[in-house]
């Protein structure tokens, strides 16, 4: 028979972070499972010692762990963080530590944040005794457990959490499971990743553009933002409107109000006979698509996924379909700040910074390789600049305006 623990001791709020430290810095392995954490005044002594790290994970359900502690967590050797977990939350709160014989764990309510340590009220227990008893050998073994369904923390996973965490941030529910669909491939952490990309960068390849007239481009986004916006439906709108925004005006044939706007860009669908039928019919299958995407607000995929049964009901009969080109130049004028158009015009360079086979794109997998590639980004998730005047436009239309230098004639 085992050992039985002998030494029970209450921790109340102040004493957890004090016992903690003290933990940390006396032994000599940690054995941690924890749902969130933050970097504390402890978890800068926890980062001092993480060579005495045997099994450590933290959780980040909801975006509720803190970039800054994932990022000091990059490479740190045997702490996992764990993204996915079936069946509800990853949510314990478990620190142990073992020298020689020696076994100390804290277990409570506190998590290894700034309200777990400081703010809450947080109750625990210190369990001290023997690593030979089986209450420790069960610890051991739910760490480990637990560290062998997380991830190794790297610069790319880093990078994509701050992202989301951002995102999460202005989001009135954040996500369960934030890094959902994240992708791990090694080249996307090359320097010239669109994910990478500064918002000062982004600025400056889009000044940079050779083939947009970005005022113009930024004009027809406004006047095209507009009419959605003083509309219920889009079948409310005439059918000069519907062709200019659905790009299916002849050549670069422009209305008599807007002489200076050319209505080809971002992606012209003069050629698209079926559509340019549907725009005139003014299909209703055609409207009840568009309309699915708010005109304000979080896009959510279930908006998009609405958007493609009813955009693709829209051409049941006709021999062309509606493919990702048509439907992406429309969802980028209804939301610019969340859709690019992807045409034979840019493919090839959104393939290289997104990541993506351009050959096997399809509006099925549009969401995935597009939208939540941009969604990720650097750039795409700072606050709207409040000045200058330009910079403040161009992130409301920042996702559509990167087809001005992925664009080529």
């Amino acid at each position: 028979m085992g050992q039985t623990v002998n030494k029970l001791t209450f921790l109340g709020t102040k004493e957890i972070p004090l016992k903690l430290s003290e933990l940390i810095n006396e032994y000599d392995e940690f054995f941690w499972a924890v749902a969130w954490g933050s970097f504390t005044n402890t978890a800068k002594v926890f980062f001092q010692n993480h060579e005495k790290i045997k099994y450590v994970s933290f959780g980040v359900t909801g975006c509720l762990t803190a970039p800054d502690f994932i990022d000091k967590l990059v490479g740190v050797e045997n702490a996992k963080i764990v993204s996915e977990f079936s069946g509800g939350t990853f949510h314990p709160k478990i620190y142990g530590f073992r020298s020689n014989e020696r076994f100390a764990a804290i277990v409570g309510s506190a998590n290894f944040t700034f309200g777990g340590l400081s703010n809450n009220c947080e109750a625990a227990t210190l369990i001290e005794g023997a690593a030979s008893d089986p209450f420790f050998k069960d610890l051991v073994n739910f760490t480990e457990e637990c560290a062998s369904i997380g991830e190794p923390i790297t610069n790319e996973y880093a990078r994509k959490y701050r992202a989301k965490h951002r995102l999460a941030s202005r989001l009135k529910k954040p996500p369960h499971d934030p890094m959902a669909g994240h992708r791990t491939d090694n080249s996307m952490t090359a320097a010239g990743s669109l994910d990478a990309m500064t918002w000062e960068q982004y600025v400056a390849k889009v000044k940079g553009a050779r083939n947009h007239d970005i005022h113009v481009s930024l004009k027809l986004l406004r006047v095209a933002q507009s009419w959605f916006a003083s509309s219920t439906s889009f079948s409310d709108l005439n059918l000069e409107q519907r062709n200019a925004i659905f790009g299916t005006l002849y050549g670069k044939q422009v209305l008599p109000e807007y002489p200076s706007i050319e209505w080809g860009w971002f992606g012209s669908m003069y050629g698209f006979g079926d559509l340019k039928n549907r725009v005139k019919e003014n299909d209703s299958f055609l409207a009840r698509a568009i309309d699915q995407i708010p005109h304000k607000g979080e896009v959510t995929r279930m908006h998009y996924e609405g958007f493609c049964e009813d955009y693709l009901h829209a051409f049941r009969q006709s021999i062309k379909k509606g493919k990702y080109a048509s439907a992406s130049r429309i969802l980028a004028l209804k939301r610019p700040d969340v859709f690019l158009c992807v045409n034979d015009h840019n493919r090839r360079e959104a393939a290289k910074l997104m990541n993506f086979t351009k050959s096997n794109l399809n509006i099925e997998n549009y969401w995935d390789w597009i939208v939540e590639v941009i969604g990720d980004s650097d750039w795409y998730n700072v606050s709207k600049p409040a000045s200058p005047h330009f910079e403040s436009e161009l992130w409301e239309g920042r996702a559509a305006m990167l087809d001005t230098f992925l664009y080529s004639p």
